[in-house]
């Protein structure tokens, strides 16, 4: 199932979604069933991100800022391809509020699980469905 849709990965037309259902954060409050839409959208070169953060801030802009809502250029996307069962995708992208890493892990069955890790608040992992778009 994932070898027919990897070809959408490492081109430059990429589009794809993933579509989060859980949020996992670095705090000691445990799994969180997200009840509302939140997505992570991969458009050519642009990174959508429209998650809910749980966790410690370092450094916020005053007003406490957009946390990991936000839409931005990609810096640097790779794929890491070595597992037959799983496509592993870095991608860093900035905006005028951090620079943020996204790790994200396509499994064989249609789910994926991301991390982010910002560079001015804590990580914070999530996990979901993708979809191509």
């Amino acid at each position: 199932m994932l070898d027919a849709r990897s070809s959408f990965l490492s081109s430059a037309n990429r589009q794809y979604t993933i579509d989060i259902e859980r949020a996992l954060p670095q705090v000691p409050i445990g799994d969180v069933t997200l009840t509302s839409s939140y997505s992570v959208t991969v458009t050519g070169d642009t990174l959508k991100s429209d998650l809910p953060f749980f966790g410690r801030a370092y450094s916020l802009p005053y007003g406490g800022g957009n946390g990991l809502r936000f839409k931005a250029p990609i810096t640097n996307y790779s794929v890491d391809s070595s597992h037959k069962d799983r496509h592993t995708i870095y991608i860093d992208a900035a905006d005028i509020e951090d620079t943020y890493r996204y790790i994200i892990t396509l499994f064989e069955n249609g789910s994926a699980s991301i991390n982010v890790m910002p560079r001015k608040r804590s990580g914070i992992d999530f996990s979901g469905q993708f979809r191509v778009n």
